[in-house]
């Protein structure tokens, strides 16, 4: 018969599944806390993140109105209007005006999405200036000179991270498709995956600003998994919403630099108030 667990041991293993809940929702409250950070309690950061707000809302009205111009054109390319006054004629008519429809909803998403590509790539630099000055403010790390070399480096680091990120939902997708008794199981996965993921985009930031090597970063990651899990899902919660998700940026970046202030323990004293590092 196998040894009894050690009283504390078992203990342990006992309250894991209640601390990982309890560090998921604690997580979840990070988003919120940083909508609360750079809306009300720092209006004066409003100037690193307007611009790419604007940009990104000019971008999505411009590709919507592209769509709503030349979405008509493109349908009657592939499938021409029928003609005709007979029965068989109507119900070639309906059949084209439900493709009408269809064929704007995709090339409506498809402007949907290469806005939030675009628009993240835009806001790259802004973002990141925007946690460099918000960390700061919370921990005391100094903000980094201004350099064309590290505009660039957040240009390809965010390129390389949505790449990434559109690859892995692609093949999930093409595997849903191709055995679509696992789409349950793909969808959950999915959905770990992209709270995993914005975490992780937001929380490099501060990450980088202190040159953070990659067994740094895997160390940070592992060992706040479901802290880490629970802000990646709040940020999804409104980056996924259309219109909601270009305002909420900037606040998904605030979100990432309070979550890793408090887990890094770097937070100053006078800068977090509430304090308390996510229960895991």
């Amino acid at each position: 018969m196998a040894p009894a667990l050690p009283s504390s041991r078992l203990r342990d293993a006992l309250s894991a599944p209640r601390r990982g809940v309890v560090g998921f929702f604690r997580g979840v409250g990070f988003a919120f806390r940083g909508a609360k950070r750079v809306y009300l309690e720092e209006p004066d950061l409003a100037r690193y993140w307007v611009i790419p707000i604007v940009v990104t809302t000019v971008a999505l009205i411009g590709s919507l109105g592209l769509v709503y111009l030349y979405g008509g054109e493109l349908t009657s390319a592939i499938w021409s209007a029928p003609t005709g006054d007979d029965w068989l004629a109507s119900l070639a008519r309906g059949a084209h005006w439900l493709f009408s429809g269809l064929v704007t909803l995709v090339l409506a998403l498809l402007a949907l999405i290469v806005t939030m590509l675009v628009g993240s790539i835009v806001a790259a630099p802004f973002n990141a200036r925007l946690g460099e000055v918000l960390d700061e403010r919370v921990t005391g790390m100094p903000t980094p000179p201004f350099a064309v070399s590290r505009v660039l480096m957040d240009v390809v680091r965010t390129m390389v991270i949505e790449t990434v990120f559109f690859v892995v939902n692609t093949i999930l997708f093409f595997a849903s498709l191709a055995f679509p008794p696992a789409t349950p199981v793909l969808g959950i996965v999915g959905m770990v995956l992209a709270g995993y993921y914005f975490a992780i985009a937001y929380l490099e930031i501060p990450l980088v600003a202190r040159d953070a090597t990659f067994s740094e970063r895997w160390q940070f990651w592992s060992s706040h998994p479901m802290a880490i899990l629970g802000y990646g899902t709040g940020v999804a919660l409104f980056l996924f919403i259309p219109i909601v998700n270009l305002l909420f940026m900037p606040a998904a970046v605030a979100g990432g630099v309070l979550l890793f202030a408090e887990l890094s323990g770097h937070v100053k004293q006078s800068a977090s108030p509430s304090g308390g590092v996510p229960t895991e």
